[in-house]
This record gives C-alpha cells, sequence and structure tokens, in this order.
C-alpha cells in the first residue's frame, strides 16, 4: 500500500530535507511547494501574528506506508526544527506515458 507523505517546514530548512530525503532509499522522488501557513498563532512572530500567515514549505512525496515512520525518524534525528505531517492512502499511481492510447 502506497502513502502520500505530507511535510509542512521552515522554508529554511529546504536544503537540509532535500539532502535527507535523498539519503533514504524508499524516497523516489518529491515535489516541493512553497505555501503560506495560517492559525497557531502561538508559534508566530510577531510580523506573521499581523499578515495572519507564515511562509513554508511544503513537501510531498508518495512511499511505501510501511516505511513512513522510518522517514520521519529519520527527518527529526536529522534536521528536528518546526514542523506538520500527515498522509493520505494512494489509491492509484501512474504514469500518462503508461496509458493506453485508444
Amino acid at each position: 500500500m502506497l502513502t502520500l507523505l505530507v511535510l509542512t517546514i521552515a522554508p529554511e530548512l529546504e536544503e537540509d530535507l532535500t539532502d535527507c530525503l535523498l539519503e533514504l532509499p524508499e524516497v523516489n522522488g518529491f515535489t516541493t511547494h512553497q505555501v503560506s501557513g495560517h492559525g497557531e498563532g502561538g508559534h508566530m512572530s510577531i510580523a506573521e501574528q499581523v499578515s495572519g500567515q507564515r511562509k513554508r514549505l511544503q513537501v510531498e512525496l508518495i512511499v511505501p506506508a510501511h516505511t513512513v515512520n522510518h522517514i520521519l525518524t529519520h527527518i527529526s534525528e536529522t534536521i528536528g526544527g518546526d514542523g506538520v505531517y500527515w498522509e493520505q492512502p494512494v489509491r492509484n499511481l501512474g504514469r500518462f506515458s503508461d496509458a493506453k492510447q485508444e
């Protein structure tokens, strides 16, 4: 079974997280997005509280579900930092080049 693992971290950790993920054989690739986080005002700077948002980096990777705990432990031990994660089951995964042309 595959899972979509979504990580949201401080943007300054991007390079460290990229290196960390590339070290893991179970990670075949990932996608990153610059996003804005809203809420949890206690964790936001004064400037972030005034604007109502904070800059975050969101990383999405599809991995075997049984590897998630290992990946999260490796991230925590390697870079630590302020971040959240969640996972969602993946029902189907393929490439457009694999689809039959009819």
